[in-house]
Order: structure tokens, then sequence, then C-alpha cells
């Protein structure tokens, strides 16, 4: 498509939107690095790496260099299988490697003489030190997300779990917060100097003071990450805090669920000054109804018939 002053089409606007958006959609995402090495130490050039996306099957391969470096850019959250093989080296397999959002994950691998025919399988050990930044963050992952009680299902409130965090949320800020309750402060510094990013976009609403231009429903987040301090300089939007928002996303397999969030004047106890003065307990209903469904898009015997090429996730609630 050209693109010129006199034929500047709606398309032409879109691609122009992608690609000063792709820097933000990229920051988002983690980074695999490590060094092949033999028994006795020595780097291992032109290793053969394939990384494969556990829940979808997709496959990213690189070569290591002359160093024995190696570097898989652009890795999405989930959990993933690392497999190494060299020519004189036993193949190596490590399963179960969970990449978070923004992380920088280093996986050094060490190769065994021997056969291809042969080979090393190792698990991921399920706690990892943070060791390859200086970055101050905090993760709550997808489980996590789901299962915490937040106020009013204000997400926000998830951001003031990060270390280093004040805030003055109120005790029930309205549902998703979109034009207040998101008063936190990252190590001292102003509220409204926090960014948040959802899927790599900027959700802060800079004509509004402190708003929102959107905020997904809690069901729908995949991963959530607080940047308190020290983060890289790819999220240089704002000088306080960034909060990534990572959606859920579609696997091979189709998974759904349906929900509802509700609150009820009878769950509560009589606040004891309201009632010493004769007075009911203040009056407070809620019902928030909701559902999601996620799985591969495909047409049998014509289109991803593998089930590993496309995928779609769709929430809704009201």
């Amino acid at each position: 498509m050209k693109c010129n002053w006199r034929s500047f089409s709606a398309g032409c606007a879109l691609i122009a939107m992608l690609l000063m958006l792709t820097p933000l959609l990229r920051a988002q995402e983690a980074t695999i690095t490590g060094t092949v090495t033999d028994p006795s130490g020595a780097v291992i050039p032109n290793v053969q790496l394939t990384l494969t996306n556990n829940a979808t099957q997709r496959e990213q391969t690189t070569v290591s260099n002359s160093d024995g470096a190696y570097r898989f850019p652009s890795v999405g959250i989930g959990s993933y299988t690392l497999a190494a093989s060299a020519q004189g080296f036993q193949k190596f397999v490590k399963t179960d490697i969970t990449v978070t959002v923004a992380q920088t994950l280093a996986e050094n691998i060490s190769l065994q003489v021997g056969t291809q025919s042969q080979t090393v399988s190792v698990q991921a050990n399920a706690l990892q030190v943070q060791s390859e930044t200086s970055e101050v963050s905090t993760l709550i992952s997808g489980q996590q997300v789901t299962k915490l009680a937040t106020n009013g299902r204000n997400i926000v409130q998830l951001a003031a779990l990060g270390l280093g965090v004040s805030n003055n949320l109120p005790s029930f800020g309205g549902i998703d917060a979109l034009t207040s309750a998101n008063g936190i402060s990252f190590n001292g510094t102003r509220t409204t100097h926090n960014v948040y990013l959802l899927d790599g976009a900027e959700q802060n609403d800079r004509g509004c003071g402190g708003c929102f231009m959107s905020l997904p429903s809690q069901d729908a987040i995949a991963e959530f990450r607080t940047l308190d301090s020290n983060y890289s300089p790819d999220f240089g939007i704002g000088s306080g805090g960034t909060i990534i928002m990572v959606l859920k996303s579609g696997t091979s397999k189709y998974h759904g669920g349906l929900y509802e969030f509700n609150r009820n004047t009878a769950y509560n106890a009589n606040d004891y000054f309201t009632k010493r003065a004769g007075h009911e307990r203040p009056e407070f209903k809620l019902n928030e109804f909701g559902g999601n469904i996620g799985g591969p898009l495909w047409i049998p015997n014509v289109y991803n018939t593998n089930r590993n090429r496309t995928f779609f996730f769709w929430n809704e609630e009201w």
C-alpha cells in the first residue's frame, strides 16, 4: 500500500499507528538469553536451539554465536520447553520454563558429550532469582489475579501491592474506577506520574487529570506486574511506577468459564458506632456477572488444522 497526502486512507493511518506502537508492544515481552558450554566450561558455537510454547506449540529457533551465546527476544508470557543440539553432544531438553512479562531470563546450557540420539532432560526450578537486571518489581500471576479480592473489581488495588507503594484508595471507588480511585505513589513520587500499560498500550487519559481510558476485567488479565524502580528505559513514559497488564490469550485447547461477583448488606456485620447509635447497616448491593472463552480459530481440513497458529480470547461482564 502506497501512502501519500492526497490518497491518505484509513489503512495507511492504521499501519502508521501500528508502527508507532511497535516499541511499546515489544517492551512488555520477555527475553531468554544464555550461554552454551561443554563439560569443561568451553563455549560451543553453532548450537541449534528451539524454544516451544507449551500452550500453543509455537516454535522459535536460533543458533549460538562464536561466543556460545544465544538470545530469544520478544517471548510472550507462558510455559516453554528449550531444546539444544549439536554434533558430538547429547540433545539437551529443559521443560516447564516459566516466562513472565518484561522479564530477562538467563538459561545457561551445559551439553554432555555423546550422540544426538541421547537426550538429557531437565525440569526448570519453580522459583528463580532475578539476577539479570537491577530492577525492583512485583509480579502477580494470572492465578493470583483471579483469586485476590479487590474492592469493587478495581484492578488498581493490585498495583497497591507493589514494593514501595503507598496509597489513599477509597473503601469503594466504583466498578473499574475509570475516573477515580487510582491514588497510589511509588517511592514517594506523584500519583499522576504513574503509567498503566495494557498489552503495551498506554491507558492513561492525559486530559482528565489521572483518569483511565479503559481498564480490563480482572478475569481477563493473564499477568500483572508493577515496575517499582530501576527498570529499563524502554518504559520511560512516566517518572513514577509503571504498571503492566497482559490480557489472556487462547491456547490450542478451548477453555472458558462463568462467574458472578456479589456483595450484599446481608454479608456484613454492623459497624460498632452505627450499631450503638441504633442505626441499621448501610445498604450496599452489587452483582456483576461475566464469562470468558478462549481457544484456537480453525476450519477443519482448510485452515489451522493442527490448532497451533491462530487463537482467540473473549471476556464479557456486566
